[in-house]
This record gives C-alpha cells, sequence and structure tokens, in this order.
C-alpha cells in the first residue's frame, strides 16, 4: 500500500481528537416543528460525553434564554460555554484554532458583573486565555473556591508540563488518571504509544488527548523518559512553545517561528535536529499532518517523519505483534477511553493485511476481530465492516 493512502486511511479511520479549544459552527436552519429554545441540560465534559454538533447548538440557544432571565448563576455561563466551544471542536477537528473568539471573549467578559467570586468565573478565565501564564493565579483561584472540579486537571497538566515542574504535576496526573477510575486500558495506551518509539524519540501531540497518557507514564511509573512530548495545545504563544524545546536541549530554527505556519515550524525543527526521531500522534491537527504527509509512515500508534523513504511495515509489524501489550480487560464504559482505542484499529487492520499476502489467514482474521471489537465498543463497527468488505 503506497505511502499517500496509508495517511488518508489514517486520517479518515483515526478519531478527531476533540478538546475543549477550537473554533467554528454555522447553525442549521431550524426545523419548523422543533421548538426554537429546547430545554436546557447540562452540557457534560468532551471526555464523559460527546453531543451531535446540532445537540450543542441547541442547548448553546437553551442556556442564552435562561441567561437573559438570571445571569447570577455561574453554572449556566459554564454551560453556554462549553456549549460553544464542544461545537466548534467538532467542526474544525481542531484542539487550538478558536475562530468564534468573539463569541468566547464576550461570555468571559460579561461574568464579572454578575458572578466574579465563582469558580466558573476564575476557571472560564484562564480557559479562554489559552492557557496564559500570565493569567495562571486565575487558575489557582478556582482551586480554590472548588479543589475537586475535574475539570482543572486539564489545565494545570498543560501549565506543569510546560513549566516542568514534574513534582507538581506528577499529582495532577494522578487525579486525571483517577477521572477514569484508573482504567487499564488509559495506561496501556500510553505505555504502548511509549514502548514503540525509537530511543531519544520526540513525540508531538495535538492535545490531551494522546498526551496524557503518556506524561501518566512518564511521570507516575518512570517509563520512557527517553522521549521528549510535546502537546501543541499546551502552549499559549509561539515564543513559548519555542523556549520550550530550546530548554529541552533541541536546536533551533534560525527563522522565527511566528514567520511560519507551525507546520513550517515543526519542519524546520526537524530538520535542524537530524539526530532525534520525530513521531507525530493522532491528536496533531490534520492541517499539520497534510503539510507533513509526503514524509510521514504509519508505525504503530504514532506516525514517524522520516526524509528521504523510510520502510514502515517491518517497524509496525513489529510494534503490533511483539512489542504492545494487549491485556485490556472488560469492555469500557466511559466515552473518550472507547474512543481513544480506535487509535489501534488502523495499525491493526495493515497488519492483518500483511498476514493475508503472506498466506496466515488465522492470525489475519485474529488481527481484523480484534480490531472490529475495538471499533464496535466505539460505536464504529460499520466503518471497519466497510473496509473489510472492499478487501482492506
Amino acid at each position: 500500500m503506497t505511502r499517500f493512502l496509508l495517511f488518508i486511511m489514517y486520517l479518515l479511520l483515526f478519531p478527531a481528537a476533540v478538546s475543549a479549544q477550537a473554533g467554528h459552527i454555522d447553525y442549521p436552519p431550524r426545523v419548523p416543528d422543533q421548538p426554537l429554545f429546547p430545554q436546557p441540560r447540562q452540557v457534560p465534559m468532551l471526555s464523559d460525553e460527546r453531543l451531535a454538533a446540532e445537540k450543542y447548538a441547541e442547548q448553546e440557544q437553551a442556556w442564552m434564554k435562561v441567561l437573559k432571565n438570571d445571569g447570577s448563576q455561574p453554572e449556566y455561563w459554564l454551560n453556554v460555554y462549553r456549549a460553544v466551544r464542544y461545537a466548534d471542536a467538532l467542526q474544525t477537528g481542531s484542539p487550538v484554532t478558536v475562530l468564534r473568539r468573539e463569541r468566547l471573549d464576550s461570555l468571559v467578559n460579561a461574568m464579572p458583573q454578575v458572578c466574579r467570586n465563582s469558580f466558573e468565573y476564575y476557571y472560564l478565565a484562564y480557559l479562554n486565555s489559552t492557557n496564559d501564564p500570565a493569567l495562571f493565579p486565575q487558575l489557582e483561584r478556582a482551586y480554590e473556591l472548588a479543589p475537586e472540579r475535574p475539570e482543572l486537571n486539564r489545565e494545570f497538566i498543560f501549565h506543569y508540563a510546560v513549566t516542568g515542574e514534574n513534582e507538581k504535576l506528577k499529582p495532577w496526573l494522578t487525579r486525571w488518571e483517577n477521572h477514569f477510575r484508573n482504567d487499564s486500558a488509559v495506561q496501556q495506551y500510553g505505555h504502548n504509544m511509549l514502548a514503540g518509539l525509537e530511543t531519544g524519540a520526540v513525540l508531538f501531540t495535538g492535545s490531551e488527548t494522546d498526551a496524557f497518557p503518556v506524561l501518566a507514564e512518564q511521570q507516575l511509573r518512570g517509563y520512557r523518559t527517553d522521549v521528549l512530548v510535546v502537546c501543541l495545545a499546551a502552549f499559549h504563544t509561539d515564543g513559548q512553545l519555542q523556549q520550550f524545546l530550546v530548554n529541552h536541549e533541541l536546536n533551533e530554527p534560525e527563522h522565527s517561528y511566528t514567520k511560519n505556519t507551525q507546520a513550517d515550524f515543526v519542519q524546520e525543527i526537524i530538520r535542524w535536529n537530524p539526530k532525534r526521531p520525530f513521531y507525530f500522534a493522532a491528536s496533531v491537527e490534520k492541517k499539520i499532518l497534510t503539510a507533513l504527509q509526503q514524509n510521514l509512515f504509519v508505525t504503530g500508534l504514532a506516525m514517524r517523519y522520516s526524509e528521504p523513504g523510510f520502510s514502515n511495515l517491518p517497524e509496525l509489524y513489529k510494534n503490533i505483534t511483539a512489542v504492545y501489550r494487549w491485556n485490556s480487560g472488560s469492555p469500557q464504559a466511559v466515552y473518550w477511553v472507547r474512543q481513544l482505542e480506535m487509535n489501534y484499529v488502523l495499525p491493526l487492520l495493515l497488519v492483518a493485511a500483511e498476514e493475508r499476502k503472506k498466506g496466515n489467514t488465522a492470525q489475519a482474521k485474529a488481527w481484523e476481530d480484534k480490531a472490529l471489537a475495538i471499533a464496535t465498543k466505539a460505536g464504529r463497527k460499520n466503518d471497519v465492516k466497510k473496509y473489510l468488505a472492499r478487501g482492506g
């Protein structure tokens, strides 16, 4: 199979890495037999449940109607903000691009007039800043007011990962894992991602989706600390990212990051550090992956950057058949974990196809069945069945 087809399959089968950061939505036309303002419901965190894009649009309208009658309740504002932000994340598939900035800013800027001294205000003020370290005291204030809120995990992990304060990072990673009931599938994912990388690798991730399981394996269990994890969504400015890479002994490109796209900058980093192997996780923005596609090769849970060409099938086969752990237990109930495991599906199908070429029909069927089982838990069974029906 050609490198280009591998890449297209990667984008089609791997789930979009949605996060609390992103861009734009065009409201669907109103259906006449539906109420203009549906009943408001609590908008769940994306890690717990994902609604359809039109449902987020409906909830935005519903909660705005509530706010017009009573703006004193901070949780109402949080629900509106989530409805806007999560719809945008689904629309763009981007963990960092924000196109509806004025809409989000207007919500946060209006809150101090009615509910300043609240967890929701301080949390959203920091979240809306996209991890601005100057506003970190706002996040700390949110923690003081409601220390057990799970929303805090993401932002504190991002902050301490960027600043390199590992002793402060560890308890937040523990809290994050506990939110998923110490799910063995999460730990296994982080272990497998790291196990499939070469020594001294640099792993780019787009959001917490791939980054947090890996960081937990490194910081909490001391596994593969030679790998540098670069979570692109964690950085407030281009310069902050550039300084982070320099602090971790990567050579700095001679051109300023601000003069290039992020994809250009990443490629410059790779070229200025030829002795380091570079990998990209599924959560990296598609526009970056697309810009680099001619040099990306699927090797398992990550894609390796290589120029010139690279024979990826031996490394992919080794990771799937000999390196990765496959001891995940019962079906997972948490939405986010089921979606995370979908990132195994494409590598499994590619290995199955190689087994069939070699005449190993039984082994090919076993890998296909594993891919189907994962896809079934994630609600994507039909996608995999259609792929297999086309002959892989």
